[in-house]
């Protein structure tokens, strides 16, 4: 669930610094990456990581378009997204092979559809970039930007536990698409329930389990530096053969590239959001993310998040809801629970699972301590 709490100056300056990036490229007066730096110092770091990417996802107005792109199918990618949104030619889809089933999800940043593969025979999962109002064509370059960084980013993160990326493209409107493994189960949060009604096929240390690799996937992307930003149990799901998949890489952000440390300060962690608000799922999200201190949200804000996953599987139901409260958040209660997480913490974890071991119980409180 995303909530969007009024913007804040600094989340919303990266987007207009890019887009000036953009301008001045197009009108044939291209900035260099130290200059954009000079004017904007507060914002050096993240242009530092974000600014190369744009370069290799977008060449310069002229150039050669094969020049230098090699085999990088997100360049030619963007070529194709602007000749569809600003040639008079009808453009044929890139991706021909697909044939579009029926829709399984829909996030922030797309929807996900069950596709049929028609080389190779078989279903799998796209996640196509949600459409842009028209009119603001610097918007939705911002925002094909941004998809086509998440195909990057979960594309380079090879785990059994992260669901791998197969290929990248357009369909026959322009709006791009990523496609990935098609995940039968369920969800976390399905388990939780099936573990709280008594299920007899789920008990609580097998729960404890999918947990434990939810850890691995997670440690594993913090060591290639980035962070998920919004771990909730229904973003993890659990295959028919005891998979367990940490999905959704849509708010995931890389802290380290060029001159910014992989383990960095609060000084220089980016702050890029998706549209400058407070982004993630209110009772799984850290405190320093819902206060909108988008400069501190770092890996050890997915410890907490998963802390408060554990927190929901020892009480029973998650942070700052009660046990007699729905899980599922209507949309004029989520700001409710927004300031919860920002006024202070939720019940403490030793009170609302009395009968969980002790070592759980020091975890899970670590894990949700109020300061990083």
């Amino acid at each position: 669930m995303t909530t969007e709490p009024p913007l804040d100056g600094d989340e919303t300056e990266i987007d207009e610094v890019l887009a000036e990036y953009l301008d001045a490229r197009a009108a044939g007066t291209p900035i260099t990456l130290e200059d954009l730096c000079a004017r904007h110092p507060g914002l050096a770091s993240e242009l530092r990581v974000l600014v190369p990417v744009l370069d290799s996802l977008e060449p310069t107005p002229g150039a050669d378009a094969t020049a230098g792109v090699g085999s990088s199918t997100l360049s030619a990618l963007v070529n194709v997204l602007d000749d569809a949104t600003g040639g008079d030619d009808a453009l044929e889809t890139t991706s021909p092979r697909y044939r579009i089933e029926q829709a399984i999800g829909q996030g922030g940043m797309g929807q996900v559809l069950r596709v049929h593969d028609r080389d190779l025979d078989r279903a799998l999962a796209m996640k196509r970039s949600l459409e842009v109002a028209p009119g603001d064509e610097r918007h939705a370059r911002l925002v094909r930007l941004r998809f086509l960084m998440e195909a990057r980013l979960t594309g380079g993160l090879e785990h059994p536990g992260i669901v791998p990326v197969h290929d990248v493209g357009a369909l026959d409107d322009g709006t791009p698409f990523f496609t990935m493994r098609l995940v039968r189960g369920r969800d976390l949060r399905d388990v939780f329930g099936q573990l709280r009604n008594g299920d007899p096929d789920w008990t609580r240390e097998r729960v404890l389990g999918l947990v434990a690799r939810v850890c691995e996937a997670v440690a594993y992307a913090h060591d290639r530096g980035v962070v998920h930003r919004d771990l909730k149990p229904s973003n993890v799901m659990v295959g028919a053969f005891g998979e367990v998949y940490v999905m959704d890489w849509g708010l995931a952000r890389r802290l380290g590239g060029p001159d910014v440390p992989a383990s960095g300060s609060d000084e220089s962690l980016p702050r890029v959001t998706l549209a400058g608000s407070v982004l993630g799922t209110p009772c799984y999200m850290p405190p320093e993310q819902a206060r909108g201190h988008i400069d501190r949200v770092d890996f050890r804000s997915d410890v907490y998040s998963v802390g408060a996953m554990l927190y929901h599987l020892l009480a029973g139901f998650p942070p700052y809801l009660g046990p007699n409260m729905s899980t599922e958040l209507r949309d004029d209660s989520a700001e409710a629970v927004v300031d919860r997480v920002r006024a202070g913490p939720p019940d403490p974890i030793e009170r609302v699972a009395r009968n969980a071991a002790p070592e759980l119980v020091a975890i899970t409180a670590r894990a949700m301590a109020r300061e990083p």
